[in-house]
């Protein structure tokens, strides 16, 4: 047993020595090994609470299309929507029919119409889709530039005819004197 303890002896040494090495490490490999379980039960917890999961992909939408010219609708569509089938025959109909729809005009039939000047509406004679005839009163605009520009014109043909009349006055008294 004694040689066997001899030949023992310096691997216990060497255990013994190492010891004291982790002795001295050991709060860095405990701050290591806490470090990564920590990771480790976030890891697990984010796998559990379905973030790692890739989200459901959405349905495909069932609603009528058309293809050539028809209005084409699965079974579970006309289920849900409750369409039903029947023979052809004489029958009461509702007048009234819920659609969902767009409404365009034909630019063929269509005009904008805009005022030379800015002002406020005073009247509407036609409303959008009456029919109308070429030189048609639509609106009437009170504007303070029409008013401003209507002044302005009379003034200037006041002055026009005063000057025309104190003109022709002057001729004739001019013609007077030649006499």
């Amino acid at each position: 047993m004694t040689r066997l303890n001899e030949q023992l002896a310096p691997a216990a040494q060497l255990v013994t020595q190492r010891s004291r090495v982790t002795g001295a490490r050991m709060p860095q490999v405990l701050g290591w090994t806490l470090a990564a379980a920590a990771a480790a039960a976030a890891l697990l917890f984010w796998l559990r609470s379905g973030q790692g999961e890739k989200p459901p992909e959405k349905a495909a939408r069932d609603v009528p299309y058309l293809e050539s010219g028809l209005i084409r609708y699965s079974a579970g569509f006309a289920t849900r929507s409750g369409v039903e089938f029947a023979d052809v025959g004489v029958g009461e109909l509702s007048p009234i029919v819920h659609v969902t729809g767009t409404v365009t005009l034909d630019p063929d039939r269509v005009a904008d119409i805009g005022a030379r000047i800015a002002g406020r509406v005073r009247v509407v004679h036609h409303l959008p889709g009456d029919p109308v005839k070429r030189g048609e009163v639509l609106a009437e605009i009170e504007s303070a530039e029409l008013g401003e520009a209507q002044a302005a014109l009379i003034s200037t043909r006041a002055r026009a005819a005063t000057r025309s009349a104190s003109s022709s006055g002057a001729v004739r008294s001019a013609t007077r004197s030649t006499v």
